[in-house]
Formats: structure tokens, sequence, C-alpha cells
């Protein structure tokens, strides 16, 4: 997996940086890449962040074109630029990073053993976070003992005279050594629930009076759900009232989406069934919008075009979000009356498939 590591020697708590704001930083600063890649991996301990760029390349460009997007998208946060290298190996992109330097280094696939055989052979504890400290120092020791004391010499020994020597985890060691990593960068998990509040003032009466602050709070959180690449799946909304008890609607979407006018439109529906008589008199001051159940998108093309069971709700669904999005009349549905006339007016009626929606 190519991977793209940026180091800023500042945040790093060896340079004595007030811990809060070096978490903050590095923090804003990994969401940032969020959008880029969900690939991304780092703490607050330093000032290392690492992102798989696999794939990116048909979208943002070379290698070198992804490392300009990410230092842009951290330097609204950080504005001191990192030192930033690519590289197959984890390891050899982080100790290149850490090495300095103002230019982006890629080092070309096939070429991470050479890179990494000049470097001591401790440099290979950065590589191998799984093991315990302890274990990982004394192997290290132990080969430095042998007179391997750089990463080259370790990677020309052979599996079996290492493995008798430090044990099993001489595998680990040559792997690392010989420029594979042996630990991949998992997916940042998404937010399994998204909350947003909002208090009136003045109560609203009426449920046109709520579409406004119901697309403000949808807005607000639909913003977070579709920079993780993610669509909602269940909309939860408990309105509390001046006087009565208050109200809850669910909206249960038969496809995860993120189209704010569906979720709306189910919502307001919702909301009708549970109050059939409307809000009268007593008013809502106060609303609360929760997203569960947000999950991975399924791609950027309408939900017709992509993978669905062969349910029927799940193609009404489809049908009336193109319908939404395109106007009513353009999803329409044909009833064969007489297959045997000639004239195709008489021989199929067409109407609306959703005359529900409306323009």
């Amino acid at each position: 997996m190519r991977t793209l590591a940026l180091y800023w020697p500042t945040l790093s708590r060896a340079a004595g940086d007030a811990g809060d704001d070096r978490a903050v930083r590095l923090r804003s600063a990994r969401h940032a890449l969020g959008r880029l890649s969900p690939l991304v991996a780092g703490s607050d301990n330093c000032g290392l962040i690492e992102i798989g760029i696999d794939g990116l390349q048909a979208r943002s460009g070379s290698e070198r074109d992804i490392a300009a997007i990410a230092l842009r998208a951290v330097g609204v946060h950080l504005r001191e630029r990192p030192s930033t290298a690519v590289s197959s190996s984890r390891l050899l992109a982080v100790l290149l990073a850490c090495g300095g330097g103002d230019e982006v280094q890629v080092v070309p696939p096939g070429d991470e053993a050479e890179g990494l055989a000049g470097y001591p052979v401790d440099a290979l504890a950065l590589g191998a976070t799984e093991y315990a400290a302890e274990s990982m120092s004394d192997a290290l020791e132990r080969c430095a003992l042998l007179g391997l004391r750089t990463v080259g010499a370790l990677a020309r020994t052979q599996a079996a005279a290492l493995a008798a020597r430090v044990g099993p985890i001489a595998g680990t060691l040559l792997t690392l050594a010989r420029g594979f990593d042996v630990q991949a960068i998992a997916p940042a998990p998404l937010p399994r629930r998204l909350l947003a509040r909002a208090s009136f003032e003045m109560p609203l009466t009426s449920l046109e009076e709520f579409r406004f602050p119901l697309r403000r709070l949808l807005d607000e959180l639909l913003v977070r759900v579709r920079r993780d690449g993610a669509a909602v799946g269940i909309a939860r909304l408990h309105l509390a009232r001046e006087r009565s008890a208050p109200v809850r609607a669910v909206a249960r979407l038969p496809v995860p989406s993120a189209d704010r006018t569906q979720i709306e439109r189910l919502l307001i529906a919702a909301l009708e069934r549970a109050l059939l008589r409307g809000l009268g008199d007593d008013g809502v001051v106060s609303a609360q919008l929760r997203f569960d159940g947000v999950l991975p998108a399924t791609g950027d093309q309408l939900t017709l075009l992509g993978a669905r069971s062969p349910r029927v709700d799940r193609l009404a669904w489809s049908t009336a979000a193109i319908a939404v999005r395109f106007g009513a009349d353009r999803v329409m549905q044909g009833d064969v009356v007489d297959g045997d006339d000639a004239r195709s007016e008489r021989r199929v009626t067409w109407r609306r498939t959703h005359p529900e929606v409306q323009e």
C-alpha cells in the first residue's frame, strides 16, 4: 500500500509543545485528511500522520499532486509546512518524513529495501508497534550483538538463523527490513451516531414553520456524513413542546442516503402521522435530530443505477429518489390495456409513478 507520511517536528512531544493545543491541532489535521482518504493513522503524542493513498491517483493525479492536496488540507489547521514522503513501506515513509526536507520525497515501488538499508536497526521498532516495547528492544539489542547494526545487514540474514537467536519476532523484523509492511492502515471508523439540537425563542405552531429549522439541522449533520463518504440509515426526531408530552418521529430509510430532500420528506411524513391534529397552540420549543446507523455510502450515482436487492420497496425508493430530484413527470409507469391494438396510444397508458412527489 502506498503511504503518505507527514511530520511536524514542532508538534512532537519532545519539542515541548502544549499538550492540549497539540492534540487539538493534530486532530483537526487528521479530520481534514479524512476527506482525502479513509485510511488515516496518527496519534496526539507526536506530530506524525500517515494516510493510505492507493487508488487516489485516478481522481487526484500523481502522488506529488496528492501530497500537494494533503498539504493544502492541513495548512488550514497547521500553518507550518510538514516534511512529507511517499513509499510502499510505511516504515520508510515515516523515516524519510522524520528526516526532514522541504520537497516531497517519493520512493518508487520496488526501491523500499534499498532506501531502508542505511538506517540503524533500531529504526525497525517504528514499524511494529503491535509488539511490546520490551520484547522489541530486546530483539533489536540481540541483533546489534550479532553485528547486525543496519537494516540492510539484517535484511540479508537468513530467516532460520535469525529466528534461532531472536525468537518468533524474527519474521516481523525481516519483513520490515525488506521493505514490506506488517501493519496496514486501518480505515477510520465512521461515527455510528450524530446529534444536532436547536431551541426556539418563539414556539413553532405549524409544520411549515418547522421546515426551515429542520433543514438547518439536516444540513449540519449531513455535512459531516458526506465528508466521511457515508450515508444515513435511520433519522430520529424529538420535539419538546410547551405543555404536552414530547413528539417523536422516526424515518427508516430503505436504502442508506445522504440526500437532504429525501430525509426531510420522510421525517415530515412521520411527524404528520404522529401529529394527526397538527401542533395547534402547543408549540415546539426545541428539537433534537439524531442520525443512527451511519453507514458507508455505495457511491455517488443514483440509487437506481447502483446495486440493490430485487425487493419492490427498494425499487420504489430508487424511482422516488429520481422523481424528487428531477421532477415527478420524469418517472412514468406504463400499463398495457390492449396488447393486440395496433395503435400505441390505445395499447399502453402512461401515468406518473409517484404523483405524491410535487415540484
